[in-house]
C-alpha cells in the first residue's frame, strides 16, 4: 500500500520489511512451540545423545562390530547366560552364537562352565567397556558444563524420569 510521496522502491523494501517481521514471528512461535513439545525436545536431546554415543564407541567399533559391543555392555553388569544374553534389550539374538564365538576367540569374555554355562567379562573386555564408559561420561559432562547449574538438576530429573519410563534402568548397559 503506497503512502502519497512514497515511491515504488520504498513501497517495496517496506512491505519487505514486514514480511520479514511477520515470518521472524512465524518462526519464533514454531520454535517457541518446539521447545514446549515433549516429543520434540526429546527427539532433540535423542539426537545429540545419539551423538555423544556414536563419539564414545568409535574406537571400540574398529575391533567389534556393535552387536559384540552390545553384549560386552550387557556383560559389564555381570556373568550371564546365553539365554539371558538373548532377553537383553540390546543384543540380538540371531546372531549370539557368532557373537559369543568372537568374543571368546578375542579374549573380550571368558565361559564360566557350570551346571549353567555363563559368560563374563574379561579383564581385556572390561578394560574396553570401561574406557567407552570414561568417554561417553566425559562427553555429556562436557555439555552439561554449558548448562546453567540451576538447570542441571532439572535436566537430571528429567532424563531420570525418561528412563524410567522407557525401562532402560530395568537393565541399564553402558
Amino acid at each position: 500500500m503506497h503512502t502519497f510521496g512514497q515511491s515504488d522502491d520504498e513501497a517495496a523494501t517496506l512491505a519487505r520489511a514486514r514480511i520479514n517481521a511477520d515470518l521472524d514471528k512465524l518462526i519464533e512461535a514454531r520454535e517457541a512451540d518446539e521447545h514446549d513439545d515433549p516429543v520434540e525436545a526429546a527427539l532433540s536431546a535423542c539426537g545429540a545423545l545419539f551423538a555423544v554415543a556414536t563419539r564414545s564407541v568409535a574406537d571400540a567399533l574398529e575391533v567389534l562390530t556393535l552387536h559384540e559391543y552390545s553384549a560386552l555392555a550387557a556383560l559389564a553388569s555381570g556373568p550371564l547366560t546365553a539365554g539371558q544374553l538373548a532377553d537383553h534389550p540390546d543384543v540380538a539374538p540371531r546372531t549370539l552364537d557368532a557373537v559369543l564365538h568372537h568374543l571368546l576367540d578375542g579374549g573380550w569374555i571368558v565361559a564360566v562352565i557350570a551346571a549353567q554355562p555363563t559368560f563374563e567379562l574379561s579383564p581385556h573386555g572390561s578394560q574396553l567397556v570401561a574406557h567407552v564408559t570414561a568417554r561417553r561420561r566425559s562427553h555429556v559432562a562436557s555439555i552439561l558444563e554449558s548448562v546453567p547449574a540451576r538447570e542441571r538438576a532439572d535436566i537430571a530429573r528429567a532424563f531420570t524420569a525418561f528412563a524410567d519410563a522407557a525401562g532402560a534402568n530395568r537393565g541399564a548397559s553402558s
